[in-house]
């Protein structure tokens, strides 16, 4: 039994202390206790309830933002600016150590090379308001991405048009959307081969496409002659996906002269590239680095890449134990790329425009 003083004492100035450091005196804590004190216990105790409703909502991360964004558009009147979607999807390239990372992996990217990145996909609409965004592994194919933004904006969202880029171009990704009635306009790729079909197609070429009376809103102000022209044609392209269900869909060929002054240079200036890059290779022919007929090819294959590898022709060999090489432009392919310059395809499901739907296909 011990006593703490007078209590006078106890309430003088600068008591709390000596007082605090008696009890420590009395029950010393064993060798290697350690204990909290101080105000940030309760700090500790709101960012441990923080972290706990963190781990639960961590398991859907990846789909909650999104989904929010859509049902809100969905309840709200924003509903109505989601009416015509821009859907986009992008490769995002990583650098670095990125252990146990799920989403960072490795696969193939716009440009055909393979990286380590993370594809993005986002619907925004035309006032650039993001609704929808989802990560995918890098390594994942386009098609289960696409379809399953287009289930979800399909269910949550009103009826409305979906302007896609190229990634969506595929068939099997246009009979997806068309089989849950979104109507789409996309950008088809090169490699879908609607070139070939152009001249089965539009047998007259460009100059049988029918001019179009649009003027862009930059343009408005400009003299009629110095406005870009437009002219198009819209023929029907049924398809047929992999589960043999038949879609009715139809492709816009489209040219502009703005794009075509804009692409006229682009083969000679890919070949200026090729034979900038090429003829290091041919002056070092021999040394330590282009040795073997091999190390050049590897090298000549990095370089001929993209639009450029059907722009010129390149031949290697070996001549008295040491490779050589030599080039030359492909004229044929050179002079039918010229003849489409300005001229692209779009996709779509939208009816024929003289059903009064012509507004849709100028997105």
């Amino acid at each position: 039994m011990r006593t703490l003083g007078r209590e006078d004492d106890l309430k003088a100035p600068g008591q709390l202390d000596p007082l605090a450091a008696s009890f420590a005196r009395l029950y010393p804590p064993q060798i290697g206790t350690r204990r909290v004190v101080g105000p940030m216990l309760i700090v500790e105790h709101y960012l441990s309830r923080l972290g706990r409703a963190l781990e639960a909502v961590a398991p859907i991360t990846e789909e909650l933002p999104g989904e929010l964004v859509v049902k809100t558009a969905a309840e709200l009147s924003v509903a109505v600016g989601a009416s015509r979607l821009h859907l986009d999807l992008t490769a995002v390239r990583f650098a670095g150590a990125y252990e146990g990372s799920a989403p960072v992996e490795k696969g193939w990217a716009a440009d055909r090379t393979i990286t380590r990145q993370v594809k993005t996909l986002h619907a925004s609409t035309k006032a650039g308001v993001a609704v929808y965004f989802r990560p995918h592994k890098g390594s994942s194919s386009e098609l289960p991405a696409f379809v399953a933004a287009i289930e979800t904006l399909a269910e949550t969202l009103p009826p409305g048009l979906v302007v896609a880029d190229s990634g969506l171009s595929y068939v099997e990704n246009l009979c997806a959307a068309d089989a849950k009635h979104v109507d789409f306009v996309v950008l088809l790729r090169a490699d879908t081969g609607w070139a070939e079909r152009l001249a089965t197609d539009v047998p007259g070429g460009l100059d049988s496409l029918e001019p179009l009376d649009y003027v862009s809103f930059r343009e408005q102000r400009l003299d009629p002659d110095r406005r870009t022209v437009w002219k198009g044609l819209l023929r029907p392209c049924p398809v047929t996906a992999q589960d043999g269900t038949h879609h009715d869909l139809r492709v816009a060929y489209i040219f502009s002269s703005e794009e075509a002054n804009s692409v006229a240079d682009a083969p000679e200036r890919a070949l200026t590239t090729a034979n900038d890059a090429l003829t290091p290779i041919r002056n070092r022919l021999g040394g330590s680095v282009h040795k073997t007929r091999r190390q050049v090819d590897a090298e000549v294959a990095q370089i001929l890449t993209g639009n450029v590898g059907g722009l010129i022709v390149v031949t290697t060999g070996t001549r008295a134990g040491k490779p050589v090489i030599s080039w030359r432009c492909h004229e044929h392919t050179i002079a039918a790329a010229g003849a489409l310059d300005g001229l692209y395809a779009l996709a779509t499901n939208l009816p024929d425009p003289r059903g009064g739907r012509l507004d849709a296909l100028r997105c």
